[in-house]
């Protein structure tokens, strides 16, 4: 199996790959991004692409794929998940699989309110609420307080790890 991880920049590309390389003894990973940058070390191979919003984007991602026998993609960043999403058809013309393939509308799963709510519905999700202002992330932050629960929370329109952040239950001494 040969697997191309893109954007290997962003924070989350070494716990992929990690994951990658425990769960699949007998892979070749190679790895692209817009720039060099120190994570391309962890990689077999590693070559510069352009931007995901650019207009050569696919054409050099299918080309490196095809030239390099990738069997599947993993886009990291979220202009290649659009990118490749719209352009599925031309990956699977030569079976290239795409990790995480998104069906029906892309943009919905950037909108991580959107995204709870529809796996909510499924029964796959943690605990969450939706806050629009400073007086609900308060009644929110009492709520999951009063359970003695950490709590992480995150923008709902932000990329990546951006604005991520983990916090403890307060405790006040008298």
């Amino acid at each position: 199996m040969k697997i191309l991880i893109t954007a290997i920049g962003c924070p989350g590309f070494t716990t992929v790959y990690e994951s990658i390389k425990k769960i699949y003894r007998n892979i070749e990973v190679h790895g692209c991004d817009i720039q060099r940058n120190t994570n391309e070390n962890l990689v077999d191979q590693f070559v510069i692409v352009p931007q995901g919003k650019s207009d050569n984007y696919i054409e050099a991602i299918l080309s490196y794929c095809v030239e390099n026998k990738i069997t599947h993609v993993v886009p990291m960043s979220d202009d290649e998940i659009v990118a490749i999403g719209c352009n599925i058809e031309k990956f699977n013309v030569h079976s290239i699989d795409i990790f995480g393939e998104a069906r029906g509308n892309i943009e919905n799963i950037f909108n991580k309110a959107k995204l709870y709510k529809s796996l909510k519905e499924l029964g796959f999700v943690p605990r969450f609420c939706h806050v629009k202002n400073s007086k609900d992330f308060l009644d929110a932050y009492q709520h999951f307080a009063s359970s003695n629960t950490k709590m992480c929370i995150k923008p709902s329109l932000s990329h990546g790890s951006r604005g991520f952040a983990l916090i403890e239950a307060l405790s006040y001494e008298d």
